[in-house]
């Protein structure tokens, strides 16, 4: 079965057949894979009102466990009150 990366292709190798492309060719179905992916988990996220960034966040958190489970204001440099003399 033909697809739109074949036809591509076979255009370069009948115009420029001195050239090797083989790199264009799996560029070119990786490149439209990662997008196919990309289009797939965007709307995965989308069903739950996620970002992917807020996913990646959350991933990140949910890696290191519960150690990090203090509140984030607890590891902030600010002190709610001045320090003592």
């Amino acid at each position: 079965m033909e697809d739109e990366v074949d036809r591509l292709v076979a255009a370069w190798r009948r115009e420029r057949p001195d050239l090797d492309v083989e790199p264009l060719e799996v560029l070119s179905r990786v490149s439209r894979l990662a997008r196919h992916l990309d289009r797939a988990r965007r709307l995965a996220f989308s069903e739950h009102s996620l970002e992917p960034w807020e996913f990646d966040v959350l991933t990140s958190l949910r890696r290191a466990g519960p150690r990090t489970s203090s509140p984030p204001a607890s590891s902030s440099p600010r002190r709610s009150s001045p320090p003592a003399r």
